[in-house]
């Protein structure tokens, strides 16, 4: 796996015509006649604007609407390229799409998704309100599965600091899946009835399942047992069966693919120092100015047993901290636990887990909010000093 980001190329901005001669008349919120006989055009053919700017990156193209790429970290683009790359490299199969459209705000105009909705991927095009959006990257790349199938993939190499529940039972979830789009309350099982599948039978079988015309042809249920040559009720009883882990343990990470790839890395080995500038612009920080920033570091820990990780801010913020361990079963880390930290300056935070197990571990730090509620830091507006060692 190469580890290197391609540096991003600004182009000017282009006005797009729909191919179809309609959409003139349906431009973003008019309404308009058509021909008799003419089908409509989609709503992503109906509504193109010009893009106020277009940046372009190794495999990905971004537009923005209603705003300018300025307050988005640079951090951020490389982020989502390498997730790009990293998915279609899980995945096995070439990109699909490759058009991120990037929105001021769900007020715009041509925003398509949902109500409530902060992204979405309508006809293999991605719209979103941040970067990277890892979840609609997903589904962006890759050919289009059945929803439980495509939700649960796109749950387990998704949004980092963003999980949802294991709910509900897998029958209902299969039936739901027919309906149409998956309701977020299916997402959890989905991503764990994926990774058994993946752990189950590899990638090529859920091409397979991916490749049949479900719903349209076969049911979910019909499909899985087309593929998985057992009855629904076999393959769901070995589902149940089998130890499960919640959708925060069952996150993939790419950085612990790239190491077992023999990426060079810097990992920094217990006991062990370090300093992390959280702002935007700084190198590895991803997000935005007034939004968040994230940023992560690789961890050795030499030995089992409890460990504090002590910080020491320049600001008083928030902070929400993450460690997953990068060794897995059937798909699901070993370890993983979650922290919010207040931080006040430049008095020292101590953050003890009472048990890690030895090996390596990502260790995540996303900003939550300073002392007047704001988010997102400037470069050189939040540096936090981290050290590592055995406890106590």
């Amino acid at each position: 796996m190469d580890a290197r980001l391609p540096a991003r190329k600004l182009v000017r901005p282009r006005r797009w015509l729909s191919t179809l001669g309609a959409a003139s008349l349906l431009a973003c919120g008019d309404s308009g006649s058509l021909e008799e006989g003419m089908e409509p055009p989609s709503l992503i053919e109906a509504c193109e604007p010009e893009a106020v700017e277009v940046l372009e990156t190794e495999s990905l193209i971004y537009r923005s609407y209603g705003r300018d790429f300025q307050g988005i970290c640079p951090g951020s683009f490389e982020a989502a390229q390498a997730h790009a790359s990293w998915v279609e490299q899980i995945w096995g199969r070439p990109q699909v799409g490759d058009e991120v459209r990037l929105y001021a705000s769900r007020e715009e105009p041509c925003w398509p998704c949902t109500s409530g909705a902060l992204a979405c991927v309508e006809e293999r095009v991605a719209h979103a309100l941040t970067v990277p959006h890892r979840h609609e990257l997903t589904h962006l790349v890759r050919d289009r599965c059945p929803s439980l199938i495509e939700e649960g993939f796109a749950s387990i190499y998704g949004r980092y600091f963003s999980y949802y529940e294991t709910v509900d039972e897998i029958e209902n979830a299969i039936t739901v899946s027919d309906e149409g789009a998956l309701p977020g309350t299916y997402y959890g099982i989905g991503g764990a009835f994926v990774a058994f599948l993946i752990s189950r039978d590899g990638m090529e079988s859920l091409h397979q399942l991916c490749d049949l015309d479900i719903p349209n042809t076969l049911s979910l249920a019909e499909g899985l047992e087309e593929v998985y040559q057992l009855p629904l009720n076999e393959l769901i009883a070995e589902f149940e069966a089998a130890p499960g882990k919640g959708n925060a343990y069952l996150k993939q990470e790419l950085a612990c693919d790239a190491l077992e790839a023999g990426a060079e890395l810097e990992v920094f080995t217990s006991p062990s120092a370090w300093t992390m500038d959280m702002g935007c612009g700084a190198p590895g920080v991803e997000g935005g100015l007034g939004q968040y920033t994230m940023a992560q570091r690789l961890i050795e820990l030499p030995t089992d047993g409890p460990y504090a990780l002590e910080m020491l801010a320049d600001h008083d913020y928030r902070i929400q901290v993450e460690v997953r361990h990068c060794e897995r079963e059937n798909m699901a880390s070993l370890l993983y636990a979650t922290e919010f930290v207040p931080l006040v300056a430049e008095e020292p935070r101590e953050l003890i887990f009472d048990h890690l197990i030895a090996g390596t571990y990502v260790l995540r730090v996303r900003t939550d909010e300073d002392s007047e509620g704001n988010n997102g830091p400037g470069q050189g507006e939040l540096a936090v000093g981290f050290s590592l060692d055995s406890w106590p």
